[in-house]
């Protein structure tokens, strides 16, 4: 803001507004002046342009990718980039979510609007709830929640973590490597937490 104001009173100066008479002023003066003046209009321009950046964000290149789960295309998994390695250490996370094609495109500042270069941790989740959930359920009292909840994992549990999928993908200024994710699984049913094939 500082630079702003002192733009701002160096175009004042320079302007012909300083309060002093130009009865005297010979014609390369007034030239001179005026030269000045545009000067610092534009200059000025420059910084308030200027001033409503520097918020931190890094560029981003526009980003789309596939999802197959067991070799087909697989509608509404979320999508999910964490931050591994950025060039400038600013970790904010991506998403994006597929579509009937499988095919997803990824939001991390607006929608749609892309990553950062960098690389990242993978995950993907898509879950169904195949029983209703309790009326109570946040309720204080712990008899109110005994009904069981139980989903079905359309892709695997182990791979919605990136932190725990061992996933990986990096961006470059060309994209995504790698743009298409293979998916193995799925189908399992998850009871109050608890998968069905475990003990």
């Amino acid at each position: 803001m500082q630079g702003v104001l002192y733009w701002d009173a160096l175009l004042f100066q320079y302007s012909g507004f300083s309060g002093k008479q130009t009865t005297d002023r010979t014609p390369a003066d007034r030239i001179r002046i005026d030269r000045m003046k545009k000067l610092n209009v534009l200059v000025l321009l420059m910084v308030l342009s200027l001033a409503g950046c520097g918020d931190g964000r890094p560029a981003v290149v526009p980003i789309s990718g596939t999802v197959t789960l067991n070799g087909d295309p697989v509608e509404g998994v979320t999508v999910m980039f964490v931050v591994e390695e950025v060039a400038d250490g600013y970790a904010r996370p991506s998403a994006g979510k597929t579509d009937a094609q499988g095919k997803f495109t990824i939001s991390t500042y607006g929608n749609e609007d892309g990553m950062p270069v960098g690389k990242y941790k993978v995950g993907f989740i898509k879950k169904e709830l195949l029983s209703k959930a309790p009326e109570n359920e946040y309720s204080e009292n712990p008899e109110a929640s005994l009904k069981s909840i139980k989903y079905k994992w359309h892709t695997p549990r182990n791979v919605a973590d990136p932190n725990e999928s061992g996933i990986t993908a990096e961006v470059t200024k060309n994209g995504l490597e790698p743009a298409t994710f293979a998916l193995e699984g799925g189908g399992d049913i998850e009871t109050d937490g608890v998968m069905a094939n475990e003990p």
